[in-house]
């Protein structure tokens, strides 16, 4: 018997609302023929009508239950190490979809084990759903200095030899965005998805260059990236229709530039030196997280903080 079959019944006794959470010693429960599953039962009417009434709880460990589909355009591009340069392009257009779209910290029972169907939505796994990306990484030796293109004395050397350029740049589209509600059934479902408000954008229309992000230590309430009039609660005892992920709206992309200059020279036969400067986050930019997405949360739709400004960090080696 799968999670399925345990799990059936509950949903389709939805109809009786309160009712399930009520002891199934209630007087109005029992007129309606319900009857203790085993002498010493005690619990709601929800427990007793479970198949295995006795037990709490059902997990499911490694089952072999679930599908995924992947489609992705990839491009590469490539600059093997030659005349002091080598680099490395690739980008990737892709989708992927999934009916078993939770990540780790979060359980994978679905709203309606009878709906499977319903689960299938964008995927939030460890290789989520990232439409478009793009990585570029290169490292170029300075065409200064003995045997380079251009020779200098040892005198000019010390200055304009040996210097070495490299930098990894990402661009990227965010993942995808589930709005999340507290689970108010007594039917043991995983979650409770909310329904769409037909007519309401869910995305305000602010853009990343103006928006104005939460911020508790000045007091700056933010603006907002997702408008709240755009879902629902369900009705007390039925199930929401929005999908697990939302299919269209996204956060905003994030843009990353890591650059380093090392310069390399040697002063004695086995003694060489080597002076670094990394540069994360280069070119400072105001890359933003993904929104607040808990509807009972008053700063859903907020942005409460972004990714680390630019960093510097120096470094000396000496080889011997």
């Amino acid at each position: 018997m799968n999670l399925a079959q345990l799990k059936k019944v509950l949903v389709e006794r939805l109809a009786l609302g309160s009712f399930l959470q009520r002891n199934i010693t209630d007087p109005q429960g029992l007129s309606q023929g319900f009857k203790l599953p085993y002498p010493s039962f005690r619990g709601t009417l929800a427990q007793a009508l479970r198949r295995f009434p006795q037990y709490q709880g059902v997990n499911v460990l490694d089952a072999p239950a679930g599908n995924s589909t992947y489609h992705a355009f990839l491009l590469k591009a490539e600059k093997r190490f030659s005349n002091s340069l080598q680099f490395l392009l690739s980008y990737a257009f892709s989708k992927t979809l999934t009916d078993v779209a939770f990540d780790g910290g979060e359980g994978n029972a679905p709203q309606d084990a009878n709906n499977r169907r319903a689960e299938k939505s964008l995927a939030n796994m460890a290789n989520r759903d990232v439409p478009n990306r793009l990585v570029l990484s290169y490292a170029y030796d300075l065409p200064f200095g003995k045997g380079k293109k251009w020779g200098v004395s040892n005198r000019w050397y010390w200055a304009i030899g040996g210097w070495n350029v490299a930098g990894i740049q990402t661009y990227s589209a965010s993942g995808p965005l589930r709005i999340t509600t507290p689970n108010s059934l007594p039917i043991f479902n995983g979650y409770l998805r909310l329904n769409r408000v037909e007519g309401v954008d869910i995305r305000t229309g602010t853009g990343p260059g103006s928006f104005q992000p939460l911020n508790s230590l000045t007091g700056q309430q933010g603006d907002f990236y997702l408008d709240r009039n755009a879902f629902s609660i369900p009705q007390p005892f039925t199930l929401g229709s929005l999908g697990l992920y939302l299919p269209n709206v996204r956060g905003f992309a994030s843009r990353g530039e890591d650059l380093s200059l090392v310069k390399k020279f040697r002063l004695k036969e086995r003694w060489s030196t080597e002076l670094r400067a990394d540069f994360f986050n280069a070119f400072k930019r105001r890359n933003l997280n993904a929104p607040v997405t808990d509807l009972s949360n008053p700063n859903l739709g907020r942005i409460t903080g972004g990714c680390a400004a630019r960093t510097i960090q120096l470094e000396w080696r000496m080889d011997f």
